[in-house]
């Protein structure tokens, strides 16, 4: 199941990955106190990699699930807190 807080954590690799993205300074400041180990480029790796098994994660599931999981479905024109769940 893909959880609230991993999609948070690859929201907050994005984040990090686009300030280090507009900054050199702070991309080679970083990579000198990481030792190497985090750097845009590494992000961006991770951030790809977690992007692709959540995504495979979500399929799989409602793959696996199927029509048993209801779809909520909104009336146009309908005030947006009267909803419809269908199988």
């Amino acid at each position: 199941m893909v959880s609230i807080s991993q999609t948070i954590g690859l929201g907050a690799s994005a984040l990090a990955f686009s300030a280090l993205e507009k900054s050199d300074t702070l991309n080679r400041f970083v990579n000198w106190i990481s030792g190497g180990t985090v750097n845009r480029n590494t992000l961006a790796q991770g951030i790809l990699h977690k992007a692709i098994e959540l995504g495979t994660e979500f399929a799989l599931q409602k793959k696996r699930w199927g029509s048993v999981v209801p779809r909520c479905y909104r009336w146009p024109g309908v005030l947006s807190s009267t909803t419809i769940w269908s199988a």
